[in-house]
């Protein structure tokens, strides 16, 4: 037996933390396998970050340019938020009817034409439109590349998934970056009700630090305002940038249509070679019981949870430490909105390596923990400056990875079976379903927090940013430790029951050409060739006897 018995019969080596150097050459034999595909889903996901990112900084410029006060811009977010959870449940509905690369290259066409329109709206009534269609195209993205990268890589997704959502984090790094050089940031509010009153602390707390800033320059009417105005330069260079992915997409549409399939997709279907039609029907219907709905169930509760937060920081951090913090500047706010993305990003980095050694269901108990810690530091040492910037900084780093990990929980616990059987059983894309139902369920929850808690805060003051982060933080708890339990059930007696029968399985000389899946330190096609010859030797010594 050239595999030992105790590497085939752990389940965990398969899809866990493998820390040996098999699991790191196994994943890079994967991504050099899918590299064109995954390159292209990183880049769809960069520009996807990008937009997303780019209405917070340009939001006083469109303001001025539509003759829109702020308090009534703010609600552009709630509408481009909105429509980004249509898209997203309308995804996993398309997916059974068109291919998920044509989905997407049609979406970013759709994404690209839309900033390059946004310029031109006048009203606030045409820029809600436009931002309303673009946000849902963003949402079909959102679920589509999700499931695409889950497709590509099943249970091994957690590092690919950690690198997607990385790409995403950069994204939105790059999108104020890009837009700063162009931007006034004029506050047109006087110009338009020639008042300040009746807004809320919120916005008063903004308007009264971009007076800081702009108060000797502000002009005096809008026709100035607009004449100054240069943001349609940076919507110019962002639509431009969709170009070169747009591109990338029809590359990947023309590859998937004239490539035969992989042979490599053997390695992808280890787990379920030696299993009966019999058994996979069992797998399938396991994982589509109430115990599979509840994991996906715990699994959108947890993202509802975690992109409310991480909208809540995103958006309200910055008010909320102008009014916490006596004589914060608008500079040390906004590099503490800045900080808080900058550790966002950091965090994903770090996951992308992380989860080769760390099993994500472990990874997830870590970010929720960490996430709890920071609330909890922010909730006793607030009012401290330095321990706002660090708390904020944790926050970042831990609510970062928490998307993918939960994606790539669902994914290992999820057992999939072979496209034909499923295809046989009417219910070919159960996985694009649940993953739709988890992009939606953040989705929602990236709506509604920054709406429902900026209107409390009018109400009960900044206590309700740390009430709700404690709260959200108590539930994510709740919701992993249920998680946990259930997506865990059965592996004990699956472990038990399939013991015999992998290792068989693994060992026979039919299934010799499996070996590159779990030999430690030799390349897949080497180990490939040497177990090739082995097994025509052992049939010609077989042959001789014979």
């Amino acid at each position: 037996m050239t595999i030992s018995e105790e590497k085939v019969t752990n389940k965990g080596f398969l899809y866990d933390n493998l820390t040996t150097p098999t699991q790191q050459a196994y994943f890079r034999h994967l991504l050099w396998t899918h590299r064109h595909a995954t390159f292209v889903y990183c880049a769809v996901f960069c520009s996807f970050g990008m937009c997303i990112a780019f209405l917070g900084p340009t939001l006083w410029d469109l303001a001025c340019q539509t003759s829109t006060p702020i308090s009534t811009m703010t609600w552009v977010f709630f509408v481009q938020s909105l429509f980004i959870m249509l898209g997203s449940l309308s995804g996993g509905q398309l997916l059974y009817f068109f291919y998920a690369s044509r989905l997407n290259l049609f979406c970013m066409a759709m994404v690209c034409l839309t900033l390059a329109i946004i310029p031109t709206c006048g009203t606030i009534y045409s820029l809600a439109t436009i931002l309303a269609i673009m946000g849902f195209h963003l949402g079909i993205i959102d679920t589509t590349v999700n499931v695409s990268i889950i497709n590509l890589y099943q249970k091994h997704v957690a590092p690919f998934a950690a690198t997607l959502h990385f790409c995403y984090g950069f994204g939105a790094f790059l999108s104020p970056i890009i837009a700063e050089p162009f931007l006034k940031n004029f506050d047109c509010t006087q110009l338009i009700d020639n008042s300040t009153s009746n807004t809320s602390w919120i916005e008063q707390s903004f308007l009264s630090a971009q007076w800081e800033e702009i108060v000797h320059n502000q002009p005096t009417n809008m026709a100035d305002v607009q004449e100054q105005l240069k943001v349609h330069i940076a919507f110019q260079i962002m639509s431009a940038l969709q170009v070169p992915v747009i591109l990338l997409l029809i590359s990947l549409v023309f590859k998937e249509k004239f490539t035969p399939k992989s042979t490599d997709e053997a390695f992808f279907t280890t787990d379920y070679q030696n299993i009966s039609p019999d058994s996979e029907v069992t797998e399938l219907l396991d994982s589509t019981s109430l115990n599979g709905k509840t994991v996906i169930a715990m699994a959108g509760l947890i993202l509802f949870f975690a992109d409310g937060l991480q909208a809540m920081f995103g958006s309200l951090i910055f008010s909320y430490s102008r009014l916490t913090v006596k004589n914060l500047h608008i500079s040390e706010a906004a590099t503490l909105n800045a900080l808080f993305w900058g550790f966002f990003a950091i965090g994903r980095i770090m996951a992308i390596f992380c989860t080769i050694h760390i099993i994500p269901i472990c990874l997830l108990f870590i970010n929720i923990f960490g996430t709890t810690l920071a609330m909890l530091f922010l909730a006793t040492f607030g009012h401290n400056r330095a321990a706002l910037y660090f708390g904020t900084s944790l926050a970042g780093i831990f609510i970062s990875s928490t998307y993918p990990m939960v994606i790539s929980v669902v994914e290992q616990r999820i057992n999939h079976v072979s496209r034909k059987l499923l295809r046989r059983l009417a219910v070919d894309l159960f996985a694009e379903t649940a993953i739709s139902f988890i992009v939606v369920a953040a989705a929602i929850g990236e709506t509604l927090y920054p709406v429902l808690v900026g209107h409390l805060f009018d109400t009960y003051g900044w206590s309700v940013f740390l009430i709700f982060g404690s709260v959200t933080c108590a539930g994510m708890i709740v919701a992993s430790l249920v998680l946990r339990q259930l997506a865990f059930k059965r592996r004990k007696a699956d472990h038990s029951d399939q013991r015999s029968s992998s290792v068989a399985g693994f060992t026979s000389g039919d299934n010799q050409w499996k070996l590159p899946l779990l030999e430690a330190t030799k390349r897949p096609s080497k180990v490939y060739q040497t177990a090739t010859a082995n097994e025509h030797e052992q049939q010609h010594a077989n042959n001789k006897q014979n």
